[in-house]
């Protein structure tokens, strides 16, 4: 009988505990919701902090005609817009100011066959990237918007080939000769973008921002160089164009 009662006894305390344990882990997972939900709705609000960042894909619209009058004949041309990929993020706030970065690479390529049946190829590269301010000028309870701009800099990248390239030693000896089949030049430049951004949270953490701008671009020194040295006039002087991007971000 005593065995038994002992047996009863054990089988509640644990029955007891087991139970006691279970309706903490609901008020843990509660609390832990409640917490997440007042975060969420903190932020939620018009003067919420900001700070999210994440990969970005975007467009740039450029005026090629000057560069492709030149490279026609013998290369094709380019198309007037190139395809960027990147990253970028900020932090501040929803209706204040936000401060942060980003920069995108793209690069558009064009190719044209000659009397001999010799493909030639030129690769145009872009690379642009800096510091941005904006200013947060609407808020709703998951969308916002805000006014701003980009200002850094970047470069141009232009590689023309004549046929495929070949070995290493092979290309050394035709550039002593003077018959290379290869040639890369580059230009940097200061930059300005101002934009607009519109971002919509459609999580607790996670959001998408859409931000349209236009590209102003001031030519640092000569317009070209190869291999550091400076190559007289060029086309693309002060380039400029319409951007877009579409970034995926993470954070409130």
């Amino acid at each position: 009988m005593k065995k038994l009662l002992i047996i009863i006894m054990l089988l509640t305390a644990i029955l007891t505990s087991t139970i006691v344990g279970a309706e903490e882990d609901v008020k843990s997972v509660e609390l832990e919701e409640e917490r997440v939900e007042k975060i969420t709705s903190q932020f939620s609000d018009s003067g919420g902090f900001r700070i999210g960042g994440g990969p970005q894909l975007g467009v740039v619209g450029l005026d090629l005609s000057d560069l492709n009058e030149i490279i026609d004949n013998d290369f094709g041309q380019f198309d007037d817009y190139i395809v960027l990929i990147g990253g970028g993020g900020s932090i501040g706030i929803r209706n204040g100011s936000r401060f942060g970065g980003f920069g995108m690479h793209g690069r558009t390529s064009t190719s044209k066959k000659d009397e001999t049946g010799t493909t030639n190829e030129a690769i145009l590269e872009l690379n642009y990237g800096g510091f941005v301010y904006e200013r947060g000028v609407w808020v709703g309870e998951k969308f916002d918007l805000a006014v701003g701009a980009l200002l850094g800099g970047g470069n141009l990248r232009l590689d023309l080939l004549h046929d495929s390239v070949e070995g290493f030693e092979d290309i050394v000896d035709k550039t002593a000769e003077g018959s290379s089949n290869t040639a890369t030049l580059e230009k940097k430049f200061a930059l300005l973008e101002p934009r607009l951004n519109l971002r919509y949270q459609f999580g607790a953490f996670t959001g998408v921002d859409l931000g349209v701008g236009y590209i102003l671009t001031h030519d640092f020194g000569d317009n070209w160089e190869i291999a550091d040295s400076a190559v007289r006039g060029g086309p693309m002087s002060n380039t400029h164009g319409p951007t877009a991007t579409l970034r995926l971000s993470f954070g409130f």
